[in-house]
C-alpha cells in the first residue's frame, strides 16, 4: 500500500485514507480508511446500531458495531468513535479483514 491522504479537518473529526495507488476502476485497488469522531459518540452508536444488516461486536472497545455490507466497524471509546472501513477490489473487506485492523491496532497499545 502506497498511498495515504489525511482528509480536511472538520469540527470533532478527522480521517484517513491508506490504501494502494490511485485507480479508476475499483474492483483494481485496496484501502483502509479510518475515521475518528470526537464529538456525539455514544449518539452515533446508538443511530447505528439500529440500521439493518448491523452486528455488535464483543470485546472491543466499550462497544463496537460491524457493518458487512460496507465493510465498516465503529468502535465506541471515552466517547469517541472511530471507524475502519477496509475495501478489497470492489467488495467490503471480509468480517476478519475489518475486525482484524482495530484489533491489531488495540494489541499494540
Amino acid at each position: 500500500m502506497t498511498r495515504r491522504e489525511a482528509s480536511a479537518k472538520k469540527a470533532g473529526s478527522f480521517g484517513c485514507v491508506k490504501g494502494n495507488d490511485r485507480a479508476a476502476d475499483l474492483t483494481k485497488s485496496a484501502f483502509v480508511s479510518f475515521s475518528a469522531f470526537t464529538t456525539g459518540g455514544a449518539a452515533l452508536i446508538d443511530q447505528l446500531a439500529g440500521e439493518a444488516g448491523t452486528e455488535s461486536v464483543s470485546r472491543l472497545g466499550e462497544r463496537a458495531l460491524y457493518q458487512p455490507a460496507q465493510g465498516f466497524v465503529f468502535i465506541l471509546k471515552s466517547g469517541t468513535v472511530v471507524s475502519v472501513q477496509v475495501f478489497k477490489f470492489g467488495q467490503p473487506g471480509s468480517r476478519d479483514d475489518v475486525l482484524g485492523v482495530p484489533r491489531t491496532v488495540l494489541s499494540r497499545v
